[in-house]
């Protein structure tokens, strides 16, 4: 030992770099099975991963496989049967890993699950990763429940986000409450920024979002992120 180090009674660093050999071995050993999901070589999307997840991240790369593993053995499925191309997985890992909110996470593992099921038709729009990283829990929420609720003519969302209802022409306009609240037109305005709801206009005036319809492309992501 130099005679500059000091010395560490407690044996803290000794504990602290076993520690940290064996965070680094489970992290590698993650980036390698996420490394299935992805059409790149194994070694490059562990390097971009350790560059884009920190160590505080670790425990939600963990819940995401787990998760996978889940919804992929409930379609009677041990692992991924196609994969998805680097230049969208790279964007999905960093932003599912980086979810702290187990709802939402779960929303991003779909959206993983059903991207490499090759059973479905369907593969993972670039345009559905955006629109998901700029959704809160609420904007989820109500999606979904317009989503259920939606027969094409419109849903009413005076009641949101407890209760969508669908629109039947000829029905009349929920009486009590004409327009929803501020936090659900706030989520309202964004998903219709994030072009997933359209406002529809009412009895022949101007546009509301008393009365919105999915859109093609919302349609589209909640088929993405179906069970």
């Amino acid at each position: 030992m130099s005679e500059n180090q000091p010395v560490d009674p407690t044996g803290g660093w000794a504990r602290a770099t076993h520690a940290l050999a064996v965070f680094g071995k489970e992290a590698l050993d993650t980036g390698r099975a996420i490394g299935r999901f992805v059409a790149a070589p194994t070694g490059e999307v562990v390097g971009m991963l350790h560059d884009h997840l920190k160590v505080v991240r670790f425990e939600r790369q963990v819940r995401l496989l787990d998760r996978a593993a889940e919804f992929m053995a409930e379609r009677g499925k041990a692992g991924p049967d196609r994969k998805i191309p680097l230049n969208v997985a790279l964007p999905l890992l960093e932003a599912a890993t980086l979810e702290e909110d187990n709802d939402l996470q779960d929303l991003w593992v779909r959206l993983l699950v059903n991207g490499t099921d090759g059973d479905r038709p369907d593969e993972i729009e670039r345009s559905f990763v955006s629109i998901l990283r700029d959704m809160s829990r609420l904007d989820a929420e109500i999606l979904q429940k317009i989503g259920d609720a939606d027969n094409g003519t419109g849903v009413w969302t005076a009641e949101l986000p407890e209760l969508a209802i669908s629109y039947r022409r000829g029905s009349e306009r929920p009486a009590e409450k004409q327009e929803p609240s501020d936090d659900v037109n706030i989520s309202l305005s964004n998903l219709t920024r994030l072009g997933v709801i359209d406002p529809t206009a009412g009895f022949g005036g101007p546009m509301s979002r008393g009365l919105v319809r999915l859109t093609p492309l919302g349609r589209a992501l909640l088929r993405a992120v179906s069970a």
